[in-house]
């Protein structure tokens, strides 16, 4: 379990005391929350891979864009982005890639 949902696993029974039902959230808005902090640390996982290409020696954008466009290609699916993603979409992370400095 993440940090980030213990607050609001425990936060869900005060709720539940004032509005009957409201409980049952709980678990989703944590879940959303994780899912975000996944996808963050996706987008940071492929800023650090640029960076560690840069540094021997190679064109770390242009690589980890085309590497992530060879992944995104040989997958059954364009694979994560969805609401309840933990990824984000490979076309996303390619697009934040070719941004960068």
């Amino acid at each position: 379990m993440k940090t980030c949902d213990t607050p609001l696993q425990l936060g869900g029974a005060v709720p539940g005391q004032i509005w009957p039902g409201s409980e049952n959230l709980t678990p989703i808005a944590g879940q959303l929350l994780s899912n975000a902090y996944s996808r963050n640390e996706e987008y940071d996982a492929d800023a650090h891979g640029v960076e560690i290409l840069k540094r021997s020696g190679y064109n770390g954008k242009a690589l980890m864009a085309d590497t992530l466009s060879w992944i995104a290609q040989t997958e059954s699916s364009e694979g994560g982005g969805g609401f309840f993603s933990t990824h984000p979409a490979k076309g996303d992370r390619i697009q934040t890639v070719q941004r960068m400095p």
